[in-house]
């Protein structure tokens, strides 16, 4: 078991900043502060890692002083593993897992700004894996039970984007009491997706690569066609035939029209 519990986090500033009345050097003081005084992982249960993934490919298990500063880790529960690549460069997040056992959550490298909250609550052999280079400002991915997430690479999500894995709740016949509202397949988004702002993506939704999905939309169904425009409540096909540039728009014709004014 490995706890680290809110005094020792208390310890760890204190010692700081006894080292720091002896250090003359401003920047080695700084490099005390940041490497003691970061919040450390609470972690409970049997057989949980966090692995780190060096730009070089080297697993670093369970050293909690290379897991960037700005992402905060609970994990109560068994048999899980968070694993994380380098560089992370501009995260800033929160992976919490409440009774959640055998589960594995990756996050691939990024040097872009990534907001997120990832939570599961009484989760069994889940499964999330996020992506290089995605892009987030304000993305929450929500799970229980079983459920499974997929996101691509060079991604981009815009604001109060809210991935579910699960209802929260049950749903059964009401003769046989079989539940009909589990998740049946892994939620999956495609490489270079952009999603929209306000979007909800529910389990077993599938969004195909180089898709955009609009503002506001709610997507529950399985697409497949690439370069394809998807918006609405509930989520359909719009447009097909399309392509997306994170430029804003002057940009992108001054850079791909040399005629432009």
């Amino acid at each position: 078991m490995v706890h680290t519990p809110p005094i020792r986090n208390k310890v760890r500033k204190l010692i700081a900043y006894l080292l720091c009345s002896f250090v003359p050097s401003r920047k080695l003081r700084h490099k005390i502060r940041n490497t003691l005084c970061r919040p450390m992982p609470l972690i409970c249960g049997v057989n949980n890692h966090v692995v780190i993934v060096s730009e070089a490919g080297e697993e670093i298990i369970d050293k909690f002083y290379k897991i960037p500063a700005e992402l905060k880790i609970q994990i109560s529960g068994d048999n899980n593993t968070i694993k994380l690549f380098l560089p992370l460069a501009k995260i800033n997040g929160s992976i919490t897992l409440v009774n959640t056992n055998n589960s594995t959550i990756e996050i691939q490298s990024s040097i872009r700004a990534f907001n997120f909250v990832i939570h599961s609550y009484k989760g069994e052999n889940q499964v999330i894996k996020i992506g290089k280079n995605i892009k987030a400002w304000d993305m929450r991915i929500t799970a229980a039970c079983n459920g499974s997430l997929i996101i691509g690479d060079d991604c981009l999500f815009s604001t109060g984007i809210l991935i579910r894995l699960d209802d929260g709740h049950t749903i059964f016949d009401k003769d046989t009491k079989s539940v009909i509202n589990k998740q049946k397949n892994p939620l999956v988004i495609g490489n270079r997706c952009w999603i929209g702002e306000g979007v909800r993506i529910n389990k077993n939704a599938r969004i195909p690569s180089d898709s955009v999905i609009g503002n506001g939309s709610v997507v529950s169904s399985k697409f497949t066609e690439e370069f394809t425009a998807i918006a609405g409540n509930p989520a359909k096909v719009v447009k097909t035939g399309i392509g997306w540039d994170d430029r804003e728009t002057s940009y992108f014709e001054r850079d791909n029209n040399s005629n432009f004014v």
